[in-house]
């Protein structure tokens, strides 16, 4: 009888622990993912200063995007280049520009991006040193500036900001979508990044973007 009263009060005593145990587990709360901002849609158009967000237009872009040279400098030409401040801050983006050291930083999200003028071909994506190339990198490019506006490489710059270039060839325009539909956003401060493929995995083919030049970004 001692015995089964034994196994009885050492039943209710586990049992209490479970129940202490998935009370704790259930309060227990992860952490919450941050919402993904809303889309926007952007649209311009080279060499006019049309500038249309979220099918309605704006103030005009000054100077227009453009890929000939003047303004731009002879070996830019053939490469959209268009005003930063402008568009970045219609996506929502922080522009400063850092008069010493002739740098723009732009904070969009979890992203930081830092370019120099006067012939640096080397910007910096989360302190990351990368190099200004246009779509297919069969050129290096950098930033300039026109009409005292400085000037970025539209897809480097937009691509390294997460954000998509599309070219709408029925309307001649360039489109620039944030967030990315296809690209993934970097992870946030203590994340962890997804795991390549192992062997014999093979990861999905990138779209190949369109070229640089003539009226396309």
């Amino acid at each position: 009888m001692k015995r089964l009263l034994s196994i009885v009060l050492i039943g209710m005593l586990l049992s209490g622990v479970v129940a202490l145990g998935v009370t704790f587990a259930e309060e227990e709360t992860l952490p919450e993912k941050p919402e993904r901002p809303e889309t926007i849609r952007l649209k311009l158009w080279v060499n006019t200063s049309k500038f249309v967000k979220d099918d309605v237009q704006i103030t005009d872009l000054d100077p227009a995007p453009t890929t000939k040279s003047p303004p731009l400098p002879s070996e830019l030409a053939g490469n959209t280049y268009m005003p930063v401040r402008a568009v970045f801050e219609a996506l929502g983006a922080d522009v400063q520009w850092i008069d010493d050291d002739r740098r723009v930083d732009v904070q969009l999200g979890r992203i930081k991006l830092q370019l120099w003028v006067d012939n640096v071909s080397t910007a910096k994506i989360n302190d990351e040193e990368v190099t200004i190339y246009n779509a297919d990198e069969s050129k290096v490019l950098y930033p300039t500036i026109v009409d005292g506006k400085t000037m970025l490489p539209l897809r480097f710059a937009c691509e390294s900001l997460k954000a998509d270039v599309n070219w709408i060839e029925s309307e001649s325009a360039i489109e620039i979508v944030y967030p990315s539909e296809t690209m993934e956003e970097p992870p946030a401060d203590g994340e962890e990044r997804p795991e390549p493929p192992g062997d014999g995995e093979t990861p999905p083919d990138k779209p190949e973007p369109p070229e640089d030049g003539g009226e396309q970004p």
